[in-house]
């Protein structure tokens, strides 16, 4: 009876585990990661995209998590960086989740002005991330501007960009990481941080396309192609959000 409900458990809470998505966040000490949170995986096809656009990702995802070998027998470092750029409301970090979901990844939370972090602690907590682990760095470029940081914690602490750099592709980088970082304001970034090793593809989310404008319709109201017609019509293109819709 014992060992029947412990499989029983076993199985329950494996099922949980494999259709949520795991949200972590840096203690608030620096020290280690907390699971915060546990959500329903979001389909993929619920977020609105482009097209080829979360194909595109998840393919590459896949191909940088089968190849570990590879990149150790070329001496490449073995981390990947996406960042996503746009429009405020376009599903930047709705995407990130969905393809969380979608890869059986848990999602870890960095915030760089709410720790009490400086450039070693940042170095410690990218090291000991949860494994099969996406780390989401939102708003990229409201965290730096001309190379200083925005503001400084209550405690004096902050992490530099040069710490930044150092923490995403330096000597002391962790080995097997997934980036994202987001931001509505690419132009703004400075250069160091776009470059490969630390942003290896840059994904564009625009406002709304007219297939897209008529695929969000039709999710709402499968069949009425007539009414989608007329509703995209009545919306300029690329101008409108998908939040907003």
């Amino acid at each position: 009876m014992v060992k029947d409900f412990i499989r029983a458990a076993q199985e329950h809470c494996i099922k949980i585990a494999n259709d949520h998505v795991g949200i972590y966040e840096l203690h608030r000490w620096g020290i280690h990661w907390t699971k915060v949170q546990s959500k329903k995986c979001r389909p993929l096809d619920s977020v609105v995209l482009g097209d080829g656009i979360a194909e595109k990702l998840v393919a590459d995802i896949e191909k940088f998590s089968q190849n570990e070998e590879w990149y150790k027998k070329k001496g490449i470092p073995y981390r990947r960086g996406y960042l996503l750029y746009g429009p405020p409301g376009t599903g930047k970090t709705s995407f990130t989740q969905a393809i969380a979901g979608a890869l059986g990844y848990n999602i870890c939370y960095l915030n760089l002005s709410g720790n009490r972090l400086d450039d070693d602690g940042l170095n410690r907590a990218l090291n000991v991330t949860p494994a099969k682990s996406i780390i989401l760095l939102e708003d990229i470029d409201g965290i730096f501007v001309d190379r200083e940081s925005v503001s400084m914690n209550y405690y004096g602490k902050q992490v530099t960009f040069s710490g930044l750099l150092n923490a995403l592709d330096g000597v002391r980088s962790q080995e097997g990481r997934i980036l994202f970082m987001t931001t509505n304001h690419r132009e703004k970034l400075d250069p160091a941080l776009l470059r490969p090793g630390r942003a290896d593809i840059q994904v564009q989310l625009n406002n709304a396309s007219q297939k897209q404008l008529k695929t969000l319709f039709t999710k709402f109201y499968p069949g009425e192609d007539k009414m989608a017609d007329k509703f995209c019509k009545s919306l300029p293109e690329f101008k409108v959000s998908m939040a907003k819709l």
